[in-house]
């Protein structure tokens, strides 16, 4: 899903640089390679004992690592490397893992809301302010009828998890499903509740913003309601277990082929606040491919330090906003009707 989008922003970005496709199924991989003149797949299973040994500019992974072999073959290799595909509390776990290893190379974990773009845009947002940086909110309108993989329904998994969050400067636990609001989002009101994505932890220790939220809500009014129904009475946490997995999964299973994809982001100084929408009609897997784009960008780059990395702190956020709004991407963003800025 996410990697047909990124091939295909890589014909652009790198038209002449080889490309191996890796993954466990051809027939799948077929369509995929061929949008590239110069793609190639390469059978790859994460679960069999195959050999990592890296020879590469790059390496971009799209699905959930879990023993953490592709992070740990690019850090020995010393291939700069970009993940898309992790949880919050499998970035601490990276984090632990790259302070025993000496990377020569960057490492960019990039696994924030569409492939880290939603905080990047919150950087962008906030160098209008003044400091300090009081509060970042990230509010994601979920459509049902967009096309995704299986990653991108597996936060299902997570949902009756508590995870941690940033308010006044302070850590605590929240649950998913919670502590709703209703706020516009591409000019519809969405009801919308905390998700754990990994900004809530990167943002506050690279911005110093005191609070930081993201919520979700899905366009259908009767999901939205009827899941946060489930995590109050209690049954989301009864079917945490791994034999419901797959009807848990199914709740979030993509009941079509494409919708517009939107979020927005409202970041909030000390004497003023700004926001805006960024939506996407080519869904969530486009942008969270542009997402993982500029990340592979700033892996590359040659003044990005080696070592551990987040989207938030790549220079170019500084225009981020400018170069979206000119580009042939497709993403559309709006400046909210309440901007204001000191």
């Amino acid at each position: 899903m996410v990697g047909r989008h990124l091939v295909r922003l890589l014909t652009t970005a790198f038209p002449t640089q080889r490309i191996l496709i890796l993954g466990r199924d051809p027939v799948r991989a077929e369509a995929v390679t061929a949008l590239h003149p110069l793609a190639r797949f390469v059978r790859f299973d994460l679960t069999e004992d195959q050999d990592l040994s890296l020879t590469a500019s790059a390496l971009v992974t799209l699905l959930n690592d879990p023993d953490d072999r592709l992070l740990i073959a690019a850090v020995d290799g010393g291939v700069p490397f970009v993940d898309v595909a992790r949880w919050t509390s499998r970035i601490t776990t990276a984090m632990t893992r790259l302070a025993s290893r000496q990377a020569r190379a960057p490492v960019v974990l990039s696994s924030a809301w569409m492939g880290g773009l939603a905080p990047r845009v919150a950087v962008a947002l906030a160098r209008s302010l003044p400091e300090p940086l009081e509060r970042v909110e990230i509010d994601v309108r979920y459509a049902l009828a967009d096309a995704g993989g299986e990653d991108s329904i597996a936060y299902m998994d997570r949902m009756a998890l508590p995870f941690e969050v940033t308010e006044s400067g302070r850590r605590r636990a929240v649950f998913p499903l919670t502590d709703g609001k209703t706020v516009r989002i591409a000019g519809s009101a969405t009801r919308v509740y905390r998700l754990d994505t990994p900004e809530q932890l990167t943002l506050p220790a690279i911005t110093g913003a005191h609070t930081v939220t993201t919520r979700l809500g899905f366009d259908s009014a009767t999901m939205t309601r009827s899941l946060a129904a489930l995590q109050r009475s209690g049954v989301l946490c009864a079917l945490a277990g791994e034999r419901w997995t797959p009807l848990r999964r199914s709740l979030l299973r993509p009941r079509g082929s494409g919708a517009t994809a939107s979020f927005r982001v409202m970041v909030h100084g000390a004497t003023g606040s700004l926001a805006i929408c960024v939506a996407d009609d080519q869904g969530q897997a486009h942008l969270t491919a542009l997402g993982t784009l500029l990340s592979l960008r700033y892996a590359l780059h040659p003044q990005t330090p080696a070592g551990l990395r987040f989207p938030e702190q790549d220079p170019v956020n500084e225009t981020l906003l400018e170069t979206i709004d000119r580009s042939s991407h497709g993403v559309a963003l709006r400046w909210e009707p309440d901007r204001r800025a000191a």
